[in-house]
């Protein structure tokens, strides 16, 4: 769980840095394309264009903090809602992040947004992440249809990358949710995605993720076959696991 020192941390100062960074690599690499004679420089117009979106972190930081912390506690209720009533737990683990200046800047220059905060809000959805890793198959749509029971939690969209996964083999269920929270300013609305997963998709998704970033992107086409053979594995062994518990849970009833 974020500390608020720790988000503060995160998000007040860091964004010019970022920027004087940003300018710094590209224009060490337009030296190494031939373009030696070329004097490296910040563009200051480039670093007055996310002024904004700094200061807005800056006002939203709290806001963000309060938002995870609320969606971490309703599903920590929900998780001990089923111990309590049902001897069973059917989240193994939650793991929460808010995005980092550098990744949100990098996704709005990556999608060509305007680099204004009015575009951040509008256009990024992924700040706040809550991931449910769950033990079984079965305890993603119970714990799915709980939090849509939740009268706070507005559901704002809903992807099922399990029944239709990618074409890399990611699998996964996403949902695009608001929850609101309330500031001393009065109510506010957060958006925050949650992910549903088993351990094995979780380890799986982790493997990808590591590759995409030793490899820059830019996967060989034979690993991306493994991955795709090893995503169907995973899949075949959630299901094997899943039938084993049925038997376990049939033999705990008699």
């Amino acid at each position: 769980m974020y500390h608020l020192d720790k988000f503060h941390e995160i998000f007040v100062g860091k964004i010019c840095e970022i920027a004087y960074n940003r300018n710094v690599i590209r224009e060490e690499k337009r030296k190494e394309n031939d373009m030696e004679n070329e004097v490296s420089t910040v563009d200051s117009t480039f670093l007055q264009k996310i002024k904004p979106i700094q200061e807005k972190l800056n006002e939203m930081a709290l806001k963000y903090y309060a938002g995870l912390t609320e969606m971490e506690a309703k599903i920590n209720v929900i998780n001990e809602d089923f111990k309590l009533r049902y001897q069973y737990n059917p989240i193994h683990h939650v793991e929460s992040r808010i995005k980092s200046p550098q990744s949100i800047l990098n996704k709005m220059i990556r999608n060509g947004y305007p680099l204004d905060a009015g575009t951040m809000e509008e256009k990024i959805h992924d700040i706040v992440g809550v991931r449910i890793v769950c033990s079984f198959l079965k305890d993603i749509p119970y714990l799915v249809s709980f939090i849509k029971m939740n009268k706070d939690i507005e559901v704002l969209e809903e992807k099922d990358y399990i029944q239709n996964p990618k074409c890399t083999g990611y699998r996964s269920y996403h949902m695009l949710t608001r929850i609101p929270v309330t500031l001393t300013t009065g109510r506010e609305y957060v958006i925050v995605e949650i992910q549903l997963r088993t351990m094995a998709m979780n380890f799986w998704a982790s493997l990808e993720h590591r590759l995409n970033y030793k490899f820059d992107g830019y996967v060989p086409d034979s690993v991306k076959e493994e991955l795709i053979s090893c995503a169907n594995t995973v899949h075949e062994l959630d299901e094997k696991m899943e039938s084993l518990n049925e038997i376990i849970r049939e033999a705990n009833k008699d």
